[in-house]
């Protein structure tokens, strides 16, 4: 039989099913898988489309990383929009983000291994700005040469302000020992004060790749109150 033949018989068919209800119950019956599938095709088309929108029509000037320090949406989308109206952003073409979903635990093995793979792609496609955390976790990307010379990138008038809350850290490279001031001691901040950030002797460092180095740095400038 040929297809045009299969379709005049099933609209046949169709059309002898007395009722609405019983004609639904058919569709159903015969038809759900293919009606699944294309609204899963569908969706993941609206999915894509939505994201390749986005990425045309916005532009994404600041992306921090949290680290052992779970916040609820509505936190982070203050955290957002406080930086925001500090900063200047440009709602039309700019876009924000604040990540909490960062966990490194002994207790935790899958979500530490999840967020390894995850921190280390999104360094290296330069997604990354600004890091937040405990010592403990941070010292280790600090000492591996992750974080920028905050010397380089605050303004002089800044430095000084903050001068007793930055950290020197020391890397190897190339078998030379590099020592920077590169993290900086969150205890006074404004996020620790709100209890925003609540994790133990919390710091925070500028990612060494960060395509927005200078945001990143206004951001340390506006959670100190500068």
């Amino acid at each position: 039989m040929s297809l045009k033949e299969s379709a005049k018989n099933e609209r046949k068919k169709f059309s002898e099913i007395p009722g609405i209800s019983k004609k639904i119950q058919y569709i159903w019956d015969y038809y759900r898988y293919w009606i699944f599938g294309i609204a899963i095709g569908i969706a993941f088309c609206w999915s894509i489309g939505s994201s390749v929108y986005n990425n045309i029509k916005y532009t994404q000037i600041f992306y921090c990383a949290i680290f052992n320090n779970m916040l609820p949406d509505e936190i982070l989308k203050t955290m957002e929009t406080g930086f925001a109206d500090y900063y200047g952003l440009d709602p039309e073409s700019e876009t924000m983000h604040f990540d909490s979903t960062y966990i490194l635990s002994d207790d935790d093995p899958e979500s530490t291994y999840m967020t390894v793979q995850k921190i280390g792609a999104m360094v290296a496609s330069k997604t990354v700005d600004v890091m937040i955390g405990d010592t403990f976790t941070l010292a280790q990307y600090a000492s591996d040469g992750y974080f920028y010379d905050l010397s380089e990138l605050l303004s002089p008038e800044s430095y000084e302000a903050l001068s007793d809350y930055i950290i020197e850290y020391t890397y190897v490279e190339d078998d030379v020992s590099i020592t920077i001031p590169c993290a900086i001691d969150l205890s006074q901040s404004e996020l620790v004060k709100n209890g925003i950030i609540y994790v133990e002797e919390p710091i925070a460092g500028i990612v060494i790749n960060s395509q927005n180095p200078l945001v990143a740095a206004k951001y340390i400038e506006y959670i100190f109150g500068l």
